[in-house]
């Protein structure tokens, strides 16, 4: 049964929806149709009902079943927690329901986010050959692999030197023939 609320604990659906994690209180008020944020905060926490009580006892004994006592698992993902719960046969508020689902959909996927990450990643890379080139004299003929590997460690942060001629390398095999030619011109 879901308590009949009034504005002042409505919840904020998409606040609950992007939120890392959902604790199991959060997940009882949630269930009661209750913001677990603006129940914190209120002068008088809302009296429940015996029924509401019940429902309460249901969700931290269907999370029991499902938590193997780490703190991760303590605060699962909004969409995790929901599963659960459903699993469980516990019935959370529609419009939550739809908020979570609405933002599963609309959320990039893990490739994009790895795109990213690797887009980053090559920038850097690239950056660092840009770095070699202009301030230790990098060029095809010449590596600066072991200056610059011999420069960090003199500023206390430990780079093998097959690691950081490993990014030039990659580096350079991103760029095309007229970007090369452009990188190792010298300049007067």
């Amino acid at each position: 049964m879901k308590a009949e609320t009034n504005g002042e604990f409505a919840i904020n659906m998409q606040l609950w929806a992007r939120a890392p994690g959902w604790s199991i209180e959060d997940m009882c008020w949630l269930a009661l149709d209750y913001d677990p944020l603006k129940v914190r905060r209120a002068k008088a926490v809302p009296e429940l009902s015996a029924k509401q009580q019940d429902l309460v006892r249901d969700v931290q004994g269907a999370l029991d079943v499902f938590y193997d006592g780490t703190e991760q698992s303590r605060r699962p993902a909004p969409h995790k927690a929901l599963e659960l719960l459903s699993l469980a046969g516990i019935e959370m508020p529609a419009q939550l329901v739809q908020a979570v689902s609405g933002l599963q959909q609309v959320e990039p996927p893990a490739e994009r986010s790895k795109a990213a990450g690797t887009k980053e990643l090559n920038s850097l890379k690239k950056i660092l050959l840009a770095v070699a080139v202009e301030k230790f004299d990098h060029s095809p003929d010449r590596g600066a692999a072991g200056r610059i590997s011999s420069a960090a460690r003199s500023r206390g942060i430990a780079i093998d030197e097959a690691t950081v001629r490993k990014f030039l390398t990659q580096a350079l095999n991103e760029l095309d023939q007229g970007e090369k030619d452009e990188l190792f011109r010298r300049r007067s």
